[in-house]
């Protein structure tokens, strides 16, 4: 007799907000924004944020840190980077990315006219 296996629920979550502290071995040049993913498709986007000075004060990295060579600044944020993800609702396979603004809309551009 086979035996039927049901995949795991995939409850409906909100997501609300993203918070990164420590998170950049070198600050970003621009405002910041966050796509939300479902099934590998971008669904929604959070408004750009700006990254300030008190949110990105970096501490020299000890010799010899794996995966990183001796000297590398690495983020000590003092202050976490929100983005709000205004509850967009979403179930099953979910990711986030951080993008530069300036740089994805420039790609944006450059393959719009493709």
């Amino acid at each position: 007799k086979a035996t039927v296996v049901l995949p795991p629920a995939s409850p409906t979550l909100a997501l609300s907000r993203l918070e990164l502290a420590s998170w950049f071995v070198k600050p970003p040049s621009g405002p910041l924004v966050c796509a939300m993913h479902l099934e590998r498709q971008v669904i929604a986007w959070s408004s750009p944020v700006e990254v300030d000075e008190s949110q990105m004060a970096t501490a020299g990295v000890a010799a010899g840190a794996p995966g990183e060579a001796a000297g590398a600044k690495r983020s000590t944020a003092a202050a976490p980077i929100i983005f709000d993800l205004r509850c967009v609702k979403v179930s099953g396979d979910v990711r986030v990315s951080v993008f530069e603004l300036a740089p994805l809309l420039k790609e944006r551009e450059k393959r719009r006219k493709q």
